[in-house]
């Protein structure tokens, strides 16, 4: 802080690292702010510090990003990567492509999952030319998350298993943790298990907890809370869920809240405390608004539709699930977006319609690559209620549509 508050440039060039590491170990990010915020800001007046000023803003981004401040973090990544670039700074280079396409993965902020997915793999290329194995392994676990967000969960599985073995062989506590954790999330979308996700989920859960990494333990519990879902204890579930929104409001947590609220309300509705489940999805729905996070805001409108349609009314119901599948298409969010399509079919089967776009969604998700039993499996059970005849011959056989036509279809003629 001395060396920031001087101006006393040589000493900040070489503690830059030491700073970066002080704070962020200690998961200070409003103090590391502040701090690199200030030299950033006295850096660049000063002719011959375009490094410096390259490196600070890095930084910068990385402790705005675990703010929530999304859009700060990417504008600071922005404006440091022509400056790595021109001082030919690979390894900062790559930090920056890691940290730009983690942001991206992360937040849904502008829809552009495949373009955070290819800034990824640019920065694991930089990191295995320089025989950087922590960082590869850094880069491998933000690329799982990322194609768990598209949901490609088979692939994303294959990918974190690949940095769970390089984070062991290095010792990296905290990255055996994240691995675990999303390892057994995958679980739970890949129908393996339940036995088995817990367990990793568990073994996640008390490294987190040492380490004390607030997010980690936040994101296990949420975990968990689905595990129990899929045992039938919704109990346990809400549960869970409790004990995650307290852990991240105790830790000054604001990211995991609005998912946390929306988890409540999907369970507390499941056991039928409908009002409650209503009040859950509308708090969520505020935050995510005033928060910018549009990446969580197709999962509780879809909820929100399905609450509309069970009551009855069809109309709102359509409004909410239309407007879902404009940002889940938007976003990239396969998952969600075939998520809400099952809600939609749902409704067509509580009419007693003809489905008029089921099969062609059925014969989509057969030869899709994305590994999605569960919503594959939840569309046929609707399917064989409307008396479809959708026999295997007949999927592995029908013309394959694009989910974008499927989408617009569903948008324009059903839900118009």
């Amino acid at each position: 802080m001395w060396a920031v508050a001087s101006r006393s440039w040589e000493h900040i060039d070489h503690s830059v690292t030491a700073l970066y590491e002080s704070c962020s170990l200690r998961q200070l990010n409003q103090q590391g702010r502040e701090l690199f915020s200030h030299g950033a800001a006295a850096a660049v007046k000063q002719p011959g510090h375009e490094v410096l000023v390259a490196r600070l803003q890095l930084a910068l981004g990385t402790f705005c990003f675990y703010l929530g401040l999304t859009e700060e973090s990417l504008e600071l990544f922005r404006k440091s990567e022509p400056r790595l670039r021109q001082a030919k700074l690979r390894h900062e280079q790559g930090l920056n492509l890691m940290w730009t396409g983690h942001t991206m993965s992360n937040t849904g902020f502008s829809g552009r999952l495949s373009e955070g997915k290819a800034l990824l793999e640019q920065g694991f290329d930089i990191f295995e030319e320089n025989g950087d194995a922590y960082y590869q392994a850094r880069c491998l676990g933000n690329l799982g998350n990322n194609l768990l967000r598209q949901g490609d969960y088979e692939q994303a599985s294959q990918i974190m298993q690949e940095s769970l073995v390089l984070f062991d062989t290095l010792g990296i506590e905290w990255g055996q943790a994240a691995a675990l954790i999303t390892l057994g999330k995958l679980g739970l979308r890949l129908d393996k298990r339940p036995g088995d996700s817990r367990r990793l989920l568990e073994k996640g859960l008390t490294l987190a907890r040492r380490l004390d990494r607030p997010s980690f333990v936040s994101v296990a519990l949420e975990g968990l809370a689905f595990e129990a879902e899929e045992e039938g204890d919704l109990r346990t579930a809400v549960d869970f869920i409790h004990e995650a929104l307290d852990y991240s409001r105790a830790s000054g947590l604001r990211g995991p809240i609005p998912d946390q609220l929306n988890m409540l309300g999907q369970f507390t509705y499941k056991l039928g405390q409908t009002d409650r489940a209503i009040d859950y999805f509308q708090r969520s729905l505020e935050l995510i608004r005033q928060f910018g996070y549009r990446a969580l805001l197709g999962g509780v409108l879809t909820n929100l539709g399905m609450l509309e349609r069970d009551k009855g009314k069809y109309g709102p119901a359509g409004r909410y699930f239309n407007e879902a599948l404009a940002i889940g298409y938007e976003l990239e969010q396969v998952g969600e977006v075939l998520r809400t399509l099952s809600e939609v079919a749902r409704m067509e089967r509580k009419r007693a319609v003809p489905s008029q776009f089921l099969p062609e969604l059925l014969a989509f998700l057969n030869a899709h690559p994305l590994s999605l039993p569960a919503i594959r499996d939840g569309m046929l059970a609707i399917a064989d209620a409307l008396d479809l005849d959708l026999s295997p011959k007949m999927l592995a056989e029908a013309p394959i549509r694009p989910l974008s036509d499927i989408v617009d279809m569903v948008r324009n003629e059903m839900l118009a």
